[in-house]
């Protein structure tokens, strides 16, 4: 009868929390995949970010220094100083920039350059307006 009785109670112990088992199986779902997410592979550059390396494209991206990318830096004091990619940042140092003054943006589309007229009106404008 002891046997019987724990017996019962263990099997209504389990229809009791049948809901929170399959709540913990989908908290240990979610987790899975997170967890999945985490280890797919990226391919980083330094100032640029990260992008999926497990793209549907044939290439990933370029490196920039491949693909020669450059910042100008425009102020009212400077017109159009390059900012070299990776020199660790000198001539970032030795530029007008200030991180205490508000600084914009300007990114062209892709195959686009900085020296594209939309850029050049874009630059003017903001200097001219901040």
């Amino acid at each position: 009868v002891g046997f019987v009785g724990v017996t019962s109670a263990f099997a209504q112990l389990l229809t009791f929390d049948e809901p929170l088992l399959r709540m913990g199986a989908m908290l240990r779902n979610r987790i899975g995949r997170r967890t999945s997410d985490r280890r797919r592979k990226e391919i980083c550059y330094d100032l640029v970010g990260c992008f999926p390396a497990d793209s549907p494209l044939k290439k990933g991206p370029q490196s920039p220094t491949e693909v020669q990318t450059q910042f100008f830096l425009y102020t009212r004091n400077a017109s159009g100083d390059l900012m070299a990619y990776g020199d660790d940042r000198s001539s970032l140092s030795k530029s007008e920039f200030s991180p205490q003054r508000p600084t914009k943006f300007i990114v062209h589309g892709f195959k686009g350059s900085g020296k594209d007229k939309g850029a050049k009106l874009a630059i003017a404008s903001l200097l001219r307006v901040e």
